[in-house]
């Protein structure tokens, strides 16, 4: 949804409640992961996905590792 959609507030509590984080993103948001990638700290990161979403991967796949490509052991 776009901002515009999101001007009514009463729509974006009800977003934001379902979202496990409890905040929509913002494109802040991906740029802080992009920053933090790039950056020395992640020097020994690879070959993994990055899902910069508030947490709606684990709650909408977690039979499936949440989007991670990684499935999750019982």
């Amino acid at each position: 949804m776009t901002a515009a959609g999101y001007k009514d507030q009463s729509r974006r509590d009800q977003r934001e409640a379902n979202i496990p984080l409890r905040k929509l993103g913002v494109a802040e948001d991906v740029a802080q992961a992009i920053l933090f990638l790039i950056g020395p700290h992640a020097g020994h990161i690879s070959g993994v996905d990055l899902l910069v979403d508030g947490g709606m991967s684990n709650m909408l796949m977690p039979a499936s590792g949440g989007g991670t490509g990684q499935n999750r052991q019982s």
